[in-house]
Order: structure tokens, then C-alpha cells, then sequence
């Protein structure tokens, strides 16, 4: 979610000219869509889908992680 910022007066060595407005967007807030969407079969044993209000949790090299994209693959070490 973002508004845009007229800055009235842009007065820089910079600037050719007289002073002019500036338009700046403004970032208020980040804003997620948890609503579930579609199920569908992807012939893939391993995607699962969420009901309700869930996350799955996920080891990373960087440590847990939450997500709600249940495709699912096994790696090379066997490990999904």
C-alpha cells in the first residue's frame, strides 16, 4: 500500500530551471492475501494444500521459514 508525496519545492544545484514539484511514493504498508485459492490435482504426490489459517514450516540453509506454497520436491539427498 503506497500514496504518493508532491514535495512542493525541489531545490537542488543540480536543477536546470526554476523550482518544480517532486512526486515521491510513500510506502504506508505492506499488505498479504491469505484467502486460499483454487485446489486442483497436480498429479505430484508430494503438493498439499492449507485449510484454514496455517503455514507450513521450512528448514533452510538460512534457518526456518514459513510459506504457504505446498509444492513439495524431494532433492538429491533424498530430503523434501
Amino acid at each position: 500500500m503506497f500514496e504518493e508525496f508532491l514535495m512542493p519545492i525541489a531545490n537542488a544545484p543540480g536543477f536546470q530551471g526554476s523550482d518544480r514539484r517532486l512526486s515521491y511514493v510513500q510506502d504506508r504498508a505492506t499488505w498479504h492475501n491469505f484467502a486460499p485459492g483454487p485446489l486442483r490435482q497436480t498429479g505430484n504426490p508430494l503438493d498439499v494444500a492449507i485449510d484454514g489459517d496455517a503455514f507450513f514450516v521450512v528448514q533452510t540453509n538460512r534457518g526456518e521459514r514459513y510459506t504457504r506454497n505446498g509444492s513439495f520436491q524431494i532433492n538429491a539427498s533424498g530430503d523434501w
